[in-house]
């Protein structure tokens, strides 16, 4: 089983790969700021989901946080953070973590 992080996922974009990773039978860790949000979520779903409410703008709580969800899902294959229109992806989250507000809005990213 794939196991993904979505940052960003209580709605929009994020919230709609987050349903369909689960659909696919990956274990998704969901993350927002709307913690009633992501409980609504994982209620669609409660098998697949794993939930961590995070700022991105407390850089040193969301890596600890990160590592967390990851320890929980036991391991990560995909990192995707959704930030209003822009969606990066990657595996190396420790490296978007400190790299997240270097890379201009509105562009995609692969790293």
């Amino acid at each position: 089983m794939k196991k993904v992080i979505i940052i960003g996922s209580t709605s929009g974009i994020g919230k709609g790969l987050a349903e369909l990773f689960a659909a696919n039978n990956c274990k998704v860790g969901i993350t927002g700021r709307r913690k009633d949000l992501l409980l609504e979520l994982k209620d669609e779903n409660p098998d697949a989901y794993l939930t961590k409410v995070l700022d991105v703008t407390d850089t040193a709580s969301s890596i600890q946080q990160l590592e967390e969800l990851t320890n929980e899902l036991g391991g990560l294959d995909l990192l995707i953070i959704r930030k209003k229109k822009v969606v990066y992806v990657t595996k190396r989250w420790r490296l978007i973590a400190m790299l997240l507000k270097l890379i201009p809005r509105g562009v995609y990213k692969r790293m």
